[in-house]
Parts: structure tokens; sequence; C-alpha cells
């Protein structure tokens, strides 16, 4: 699979499922919730502080990180020829790797990464993961 930010996966009883955060993704959610997509935040988040940093986190953890899964799931289980999945399936999927696994953790960071990127996946990184130095953007070349 193309390890572009917005890409994931899950590995739940030795069967890896790949998640895509992208424009399907992004759209399934919100329209889960009836909202757009700038309200991602606004309506699905609270701020909590932690060692003196506010951090978001979701109102309802269980609900968001299922319909998380389910919607970069779902996309390519699709594209590769399958019948998708069910937010049933990505419940069932928490229930067996924990909310800590660091599976869900990766997760969660490319899904933020590809909202943040207006709901598609970034084609590259846009800081070097050594020196956090901004790269230019081949748009702008």
């Amino acid at each position: 699979m193309d390890k572009l930010i917005g890409y994931s996966t899950i590995n739940v009883a030795g069967k890896e499922i790949p998640l895509k955060f992208g424009c399907y993704a992004v759209n399934e959610l919100t329209k889960h919730y009836k909202i757009s997509l700038s309200q991602i935040y606004s309506e699905l988040f609270t701020t909590i502080e932690i060692d003196g940093k506010k951090l978001p986190t979701p109102k309802d953890f269980f609900d968001f990180t299922a319909v998380m899964l389910w919607a970069g799931a779902d996309y390519m289980s699709r594209k590769e020829g399958g019948s998708g999945y069910t937010v049933y399936d990505a419940f069932d999927w928490i229930d067996e790797l924990g909310i800590s696994h660091p599976d869900l953790i990766n997760a969660y960071g490319q899904f933020f990464k590809a909202v943040e990127n207006g709901g598609v996946p970034m084609k590259e990184p846009l800081f070097d993961d050594k020196d956090k130095k901004q790269k230019k953007s081949r748009a702008l070349a």
C-alpha cells in the first residue's frame, strides 16, 4: 500500500485491515454526523488539558473512533472489490484491540493529518521528521 499520509492499517486477530482517510472517509464521517468539514472540531471534540497542554479529544470517544475506522476501512474494502464494512465491525475492532493500541493511535494521527489538509491525504509530509523544517510545496515550484 502507498505510504502517503492519510493511510494506515489495523491488525485485528491476524487480519490486516487497510484504512484510507481521504475524501470518501471524511465525507462519510461528516454525513454520518450531519455536519460539514469545518464543523468536525467544534461539533465532535472538546478540549482537555494535560500537563499544561490543551488537546482536542472526542466528546464521544467510542462512537467517533468507530465511525472514523469504519469510514477509512470501508473505502479501502470497496476499492479492492470487497463488500465494505459496517460501524458495528469497527466497534468489534475496538473491542479486540483496546483503546490504547498503537494501530488505533496511528489511525487517529493519519485521520487528523487528512482533515487538516482539507479532507484529503497529503502527497508528502510538509515537514521533515528530523529537523521539522518546512518543505517547499511542489505546487509552488
